[in-house]
């Protein structure tokens, strides 16, 4: 398996793949986030949280290698309504973090822009989501 390309045969390479390429982006953020610090902007939060996300995100994956590697079987439609769920939480917590933060450390201006862009996301999202039919229950 080269380093570009996750691996087609074995679950478990593809997913300390992704890790990796999730581990990568995370020296960039932190790196934007001095940046943004050291000219005194008043977003210099959001990349930094993007990189504390990367590294939670990575370590979060553990599990699911482990399970890869020794090979369990899990029932896919079970696993995609969990993985749905958890995709709609996850997505309107930080949705919510974000404005609260935006507006905390910027004003209304970033808050109501953040707000907006998620709203308008969830919405093509959920047209998507009706357009491509359910998933298999």
């Amino acid at each position: 398996m080269e380093w570009l390309t996750p691996s087609r045969d074995d679950p478990a390479a593809t997913l300390r793949w992704v890790r990796r390429v999730e581990l990568a982006f995370v020296p960039f953020a932190i790196l934007a986030a001095v940046l943004l610090l050291t000219k005194h902007s008043d977003v210099w939060w959001l990349p930094l949280a993007s990189a504390l996300l990367g590294l939670l995100c990575a370590a979060a994956m553990g599990p699911a290698i482990r399970r890869a590697d020794e090979g369990v079987v899990i029932d896919a439609r079970a696993w995609a309504r969990r993985a749905e769920r958890l995709t709609v939480v996850t997505f309107a917590a930080l949705a919510a973090i974000a404005v609260v933060l935006g507006y905390a450390f910027s004003g209304p201006g970033l808050a109501l822009i953040l707000a907006g862009t998620f709203a308008l996301s969830s919405a093509a999202a959920f047209a998507v989501r009706r357009l491509a039919g359910s998933l298999p229950r």
